[in-house]
Order: C-alpha cells, then sequence, then structure tokens
C-alpha cells in the first residue's frame, strides 16, 4: 500500500489541443474521401457561402474546411476560379457535424473539497482537500467531422455531381496506470 500512495500523479489541465487535432484529423478523412475527379478539367467555384466562420478555442475554422477542399480540388485538377461568373460550376460545400467528446474515468478516489466545505459549516477549522488517489484513469476523446458537396452548371442549375456524405472520426485515448503515464494511442498519435 506504501508503494502505491507514493506514486506520483499527473493531470491535464486542458485538452484543447487534443481536440483540435482531432476534430481536423476528422475533417482531414473526410475531405480525403470526397473524388473530384468528375470535375476534373473543368472551370469551378467553390462556394462556401453556407459555412459559418465561429472563432473559438476547440473549433477547426471554416479557412481550414475551405482551404482543405481547395487543395484537393486543385489535385484533381480542377480549376478553381475566385468568381462565381468566371466558372461553368459552382460547387456548394456544408457542414452537417463537426465536434468533439471527451470522457475521464478514474480509478480510485477523487479529488474533492467536500469534506473542507462541510468541515467549514461545523467549525472555523478548514480540513485540506482530499487529493485524488488513483489506481489507473483513462482520458478519452472522439471527434467527428461530416461534409458533403454538389456541383450544378452555374448557368442552368442542372445538377452535375454529388460528393455523397463524407464522414470522419478520430480517437485518442491517454492511461495512466499507478501514476505512470500517459500512455497514448489513437489517430493523432501514429
Amino acid at each position: 500500500i506504501l508503494t502505491t500512495l507514493s506514486v506520483g500523479c499527473g493531470t491535464i489541465k486542458g485538452r484543447t489541443a487534443t481536440e483540435q487535432l482531432l476534430v481536423s484529423d476528422a475533417v482531414d478523412q473526410s475531405i480525403d474521401q470526397i473524388n473530384f475527379t468528375n470535375l476534373s478539367n473543368e472551370d469551378v467555384y467553390l462556394d462556401s457561402q453556407f459555412l459559418r466562420a465561429v472563432r473559438g478555442v476547440g473549433f477547426v475554422n471554416s479557412e481550414y474546411i475551405i482551404s482543405s477542399l481547395r487543395q484537393r480540388m486543385i489535385v484533381a485538377n480542377c480549376r478553381l476560379r475566385e468568381k462565381k461568373e468566371d466558372a461553368r460550376y459552382i460547387v456548394e460545400v456544408r457542414v452537417g457535424a463537426l465536434g468533439s467528446d471527451c470522457h475521464e474515468v478514474n480509478y480510485g478516489v477523487p479529488g474533492s473539497q467536500a469534506l473542507n466545505q462541510t468541515a467549514a459549516l461545523v467549525s472555523n477549522a478548514p480540513l485540506p482537500a482530499v487529493p485524488e488517489i488513483s489506481l489507473a484513469r483513462t482520458d478519452s476523446c472522439r471527434a467527428a467531422a461530416k461534409i458533403s458537396l454538389f456541383a450544378y452548371e452555374r448557368e442552368t442549375r442542372k445538377p452535375v455531381w454529388e460528393s455523397g456524405t463524407a464522414q470522419g472520426i478520430s480517437l485518442a485515448k491517454s492511461t495512466w496506470i499507478l501514476g505512470a503515464g500517459p500512455f497514448q494511442k489513437g489517430d493523432i498519435y501514429d
């Protein structure tokens, strides 16, 4: 028991980098599934008006998605045009899902200040917070992206192509055993 109590344990203060890597990896996986060869050697305009620019920590921004799509289209020999009127085809993009879920499981005694708060109600002598005593702990995160595109002829509005739904899922897991770790595995660590 003394060995178990003497082993140190670490804690994660924030996961924003991990979550951003997971979400951008899910976006990359989605876009990698899209085949633009039907639009090869054609003048196309990427219409991104339905992508909302959201700023903030933990969100892969619309500029990243647009740039990734543009790169994929150029690799497929699409001739990208900066103005709609210069293109034969309009390619419209939408994002149906983009986010991450994380959860932590602690096998042991979670850290708590409940004892301190209870003691403060009874007397004026504060007690120290109970530290986390963890035999093992896992942090798991999953990110998902769902992207879809379709193309139509600019002048006639006749549909000419659709990508179908492209989904990407990225996973990461960190494990600590008796304070040692993190032992990491997942899509962003490979």
